[in-house]
């Protein structure tokens, strides 16, 4: 399929010209849904000019087909936000977990330290009465 064979594809006006559509091409080339190949071909303006070019071509690939069956980029996109929002949520929640977390062992701590000082009074209190 031609550049030319796509605008005839498409229903509704194309007002597309082949510098807008190029990068669009090699991104789903590059991201393999499209499949891209030269032909050349002759163009005869008279009986004595002949002239030859390459012109591109596309095909869908197998992926291709399936990535547009799958939403294309736009399913694709809401995808990957959907996954971020998830994934944003996730992180507040271990986030609020981590904080418990050291607030406990920050208490955990604190009681132990009192707990200490608790021991070691009546420690030295002891010794002290064993003196009288």
């Amino acid at each position: 399929m031609s550049l030319s064979d796509v605008k005839d594809a498409i229903d509704k006006p194309f007002d597309f010209d082949k510098k807008e559509l190029m990068p669009i091409f090699n991104k789903l080339v590059k991201d393999g849904y499209l499949n891209s190949f030269e032909i050349e071909a002759l163009k005869t303006y008279s009986s004595n000019n002949t002239w030859t070019y390459n012109e591109r071509y596309y095909e869908i690939t197998f992926e291709g087909k399936i990535f547009i069956q799958t939403g294309g980029y736009v399913k694709h996109q809401e995808y990957r936000d959907a996954e971020n929002i998830r994934l944003g949520k996730f992180e507040s929640y271990q986030t609020r977990i981590n904080v418990w977390i050291a607030a406990g062992t920050v208490s955990a701590s604190i009681i132990a330290l009192l707990l200490l000082l608790w021991e070691t009074r009546h420690f030295l209190l002891r010794i002290c009465h064993s003196w009288f």
